[in-house]
């Protein structure tokens, strides 16, 4: 109930500020969820089991903890780096740069 709890309070915290990208909020909530499930054994403990804390990790296991990170790198890289990068181009551009404008998606 806890977790549910904060999961809300972030939701609409992150809502509050930012009505238009809180779809980015949820698919990484989403993402790192499942993925979270799946490695620890938990979404199909037959298929995959339960292993012992300390022990290895199957390669199923490292290869959904590397999506999980590669997805919110993704995220991040695109949604404040990308498109800072953008609008840096674009600033040179209008201060006298000759070359074409790159458009910034909303």
């Amino acid at each position: 109930m806890a977790n549910l709890f904060l999961l809300l309070a972030s939701l609409l915290f992150y809502f509050w500020g930012e009505t238009s990208r809180v779809w980015v909020f949820i698919a990484t909530v989403v993402i790192d969820y499942f993925c979270a499930l799946a490695i620890s054994g938990a979404y199909r403990p037959g298929a995959y089991g339960r292993l012992p804390i300390g022990s290895s990790r199957t390669r199923f296991q490292k290869t959904l903890l590397a999506l999980s990170i590669c997805a919110n790198l993704t995220m991040l890289g695109y949604f404040k780096y990308f498109i800072f990068g953008v609008s840096t181009y674009n600033r040179a551009v209008r201060c006298g740069f000759q070359t074409m404008t790159i458009a910034i998606p909303n």
